[in-house]
C-alpha cells in the first residue's frame, strides 16, 4: 500500500514530506487493531495511523489527538482568523499575550532564525502574502511593493517576554508559523499517543512524517522519497524505527506568472 505525502516543507521539529509505505512480509503473532483516519488541518492533510491491542480502547486517546490538532490550528495556523497567530498579526505592535505553546514555539523558531542567521523568518508573512497575491492577480509584484514588504521582515523585530508576551517592533509585520506548526503538530500527536501507552503509530501532518515503534508492531516503517519529476515514481527508500523525516522541494508549491 502506498501513501502519498507532500515534498515540500521547511521543518524545525522534525517530520516530513515524502511516501510511505507498507511492508509485504507476512505478518505472524499476536494481531494489532489499526487505527487509520485523515483529516484537513492548516491546508493540508493530517493522517494518524497506529496499531493497538485490541482490548484497548483507544477513542480516548484520538480524541486527545484530534482536539490537539484543533486547537494548534486555531492558534497557530495563518489560515485563521482567531487565535494567537491573528492576535499577533493585528494587534502585535501593542504587546499581546499567547497561550503557552505558542509562545514556546516562537522561541525555538528565533532560536533556529539565530542560528540561520535569518535564512529560516517567521516574520515572513508580509512576503508569502505578496506572492500569493501576485499570482491570484498574475501580476510580479513592483520592486516597491518588494521592498516594502523586505522591510517588514525581520526575526530580530520580535520581542518575546516570558511568560507569555509578544511584541513586533515594525507596523505591518506579520507571523507565519507555517514553516513549523505542521512538525510541531506531529510532535504533539506523538506525546498523546505515548502517554496513552500506544507504541506502534505513524503521524504525517501534510507531509510531515513521525514514525515511532513500527509498522503493525512487527516490520519498521518504511519511507520511500517520491520522484520530483515523476509522482507515481520513487528515488530512494528508507527504512526507520523511533524517528521522524524530512524534505524539502521546490516543486509541490511553484507560482507561474505571466
Amino acid at each position: 500500500r502506498l501513501k502519498v505525502a507532500s515534498l515540500c516543507t521547511i521543518a524545525l521539529y522534525a517530520p516530513a514530506a515524502m511516501l510511505i509505505l507498507s511492508g509485504c512480509n507476512a505478518f505472524t503473532g499476536t494481531e494489532l487493531k489499526e487505527y487509520n483516519q485523515t483529516r484537513p488541518y492548516m491546508g493540508a492533510y493530517v493522517n494518524i495511523r497506529c496499531f493497538f491491542d485490541k482490548k484497548t480502547d483507544i477513542a480516548p486517546a484520538i480524541k486527545k489527538c484530534w482536539d490537539r490538532m484543533d486547537e494548534i490550528q486555531r492558534n497557530m495556523s495563518a489560515f485563521s482568523n482567531t487565535g494567537d497567530v491573528a492576535l499577533i498579526n493585528s494587534l502585535g505592535t501593542k504587546g499581546v499575550d499567547v497561550h503557552p505553546s505558542t509562545y514556546v514555539l516562537l522561541e525555538k523558531s528565533l532560536e533556529l532564525s539565530r542560528k540561520t542567521e535569518g535564512a529560516f523568518d517567521v516574520t515572513v508573512g508580509p512576503l508569502v502574502k505578496l506572492w500569493k497575491d501576485a499570482a491570484q492577480s498574475k501580476r510580479m509584484p513592483a520592486e516597491k511593493e518588494l521592498g516594502d514588504a523586505r522591510d517588514k521582515v525581520g526575526y530580530k523585530n520580535i520581542r518575546l517576554t516570558p511568560p507569555n508576551h509578544v511584541f513586533l517592533a515594525r507596523e505591518g509585520m506579520k507571523v507565519d508559523l507555517g514553516g513549523v506548526a505542521s512538525g510541531y503538530a506531529c510532535d504533539e500527536v506523538a506525546k498523546i499517543l505515548k502517554a496513552n501507552g500506544i507504541e506502534h503509530f505513524l503521524v504525517d501532518a501534510g507531509g510531515e512524517i513521525l514514525c515511532r515503534g513500527s509498522e503493525n508492531g512487527r516490520r519498521p516503517w518504511r519511507i520511500g522519497i517520491q520522484d520530483p519529476f515523476d509522482k507515481a515514481g520513487i528515488i530512494g527508500e528508507i527504512v526507520i524505527k523511533d524517528l521522524s523525516v524530512s524534505t524539502s522541494g521546490s516543486y509541490e508549491k511553484v507560482i507561474f506568472i505571466g
